[in-house]
């Protein structure tokens, strides 16, 4: 019913998702700085560098993670701080592995590519270990609806993880300071979602539920690596066959295409898992979320691909320096991607 009062759950819901959503576009807008100056401190294969080992990291940290931090929002209120202290055993276990398998995969990449870009990949999957910790802290957050702490978390990370990977680009570190970002970040996050959140670590291991997050993780590994693979393998592609210069042109293409979901993507991966988990069982209610977010979703991302269509060369010119605008004619070609994606997630 059109006049119905608002229940807490859809208050919580809708203050939640404008306080993420306007959050996070000032934390796109940081990271689209830090790209700016990075792109005029750094030449296109300094970027191509950074950006494939990036590439790697990902697809390596898709086969190591389990989507425990996922998992946790599915727990009931009764169950959900035991769980979280069995999560950090497994995610214990998990870096451990992970970490020697990187070593190993590490020293293929060192054969393909380069030292450097091996060493960098490292250190990267190092970095994505500690932000899936960070992760689960702030599952906590989301569970509550804190969404202003978890922003501002997520905000703080950015801001110090950009700012610090610019001081690094010009005191000459080049590509290493694209993999420092995944550190940063990962380090700031665990600090600021630890602090905020009410979950603490606590001994004891339940085996029946450790059973239960593997078996959910399992089952969410196909997601994951077709998610990774479907963002990612064209980086990988373009960067062993035309070169780390043809990357590094096409990786900030790619990072401008992706302006529509890096706004609004963190929302709708967070507020409205929360809701649908609260309300189910309620078809209803269900549709009702599902349709008020597709009617914000459409009329956000179509005027932004409009002027990615129209103006991507002029638009990578002035953010970037006219050494950038040769990736005009990708930019294009990536707006169906830009608008397609965000309305796809959801």
């Amino acid at each position: 019913m059109s006049g119905a009062r608002p229940t807490p759950l859809a208050q919580k819901a809708t203050r939640g998702t404008v306080v993420f959503s306007a959050v996070n576009f000032v934390g796109y807008a940081v990271s689209l700085l830090g790209t700016v100056v990075m792109g005029r401190i750094l030449e296109p294969r300094s970027f191509g560098i950074g950006m494939l080992a990036v590439t790697i990291g990902e697809m390596f940290i898709a086969t190591a993670g389990w989507s425990f931090s996922q998992a946790l929002l599915r727990e009931s209120d009764e169950t959900v701080e035991a769980a979280f202290s069995t999560v950090v055993y497994l995610l214990a276990a998990t870096a451990v592995v992970a970490l020697v398998f990187a070593t190993a995969v590490g020293a293929g990449v060192w054969l393909v590519t380069s030292p450097l870009i091996a060493e960098m990949f490292v250190a990267i999957v190092a970095g994505r270990l500690v932000g899936a910790l960070a992760d689960c802290y702030g599952s906590d957050l989301q569970r509550r609806f804190a969404y202003g702490r978890f922003s501002i978390g997520a905000l703080v990370a950015t801001v110090f993880a950009n700012a610090s990977a610019v001081a690094l680009a010009a005191a000459g570190a080049g590509p290493w300071s694209l993999a420092w970002y995944d550190v940063a970040s990962g380090l700031v996050s665990l600090g600021m979602y630890y602090a905020w959140s009410q979950w603490r670590f606590r001994r004891g291991f339940d085996r029946r539920k450790a059973r239960e997050l593997v078996a959910f993780g399992r089952s969410m590994i196909g997601v994951r690596i077709g998610d990774v693979v479907f963002r990612r393998y064209d980086n990988l592609i373009v960067g062993l066959l035309a070169g780390s210069t043809q990357l590094g042109l096409y990786s900030q293409a790619y990072v401008l295409a992706q302006t529509p979901t890096a706004v609004l993507g963190p929302a709708l991966a967070s507020v409205p898992v929360s809701t649908y988990a609260r309300v189910q069982n309620d078809r209803r209610r269900t549709q009702r979320v599902y349709d008020f977010i597709m009617y914000l979703l459409v009329r956000s991302v179509v005027p932004m691909g409009l002027v990615l269509l129209l103006v991507p060369g002029q638009i990578l010119r002035v953010l970037l320096g006219s050494a950038w605008a040769p990736g005009g004619h990708m930019l294009r070609a990536l707006v169906a991607y830009a608008v397609l994606t965000p309305i796809f997630n959801h």
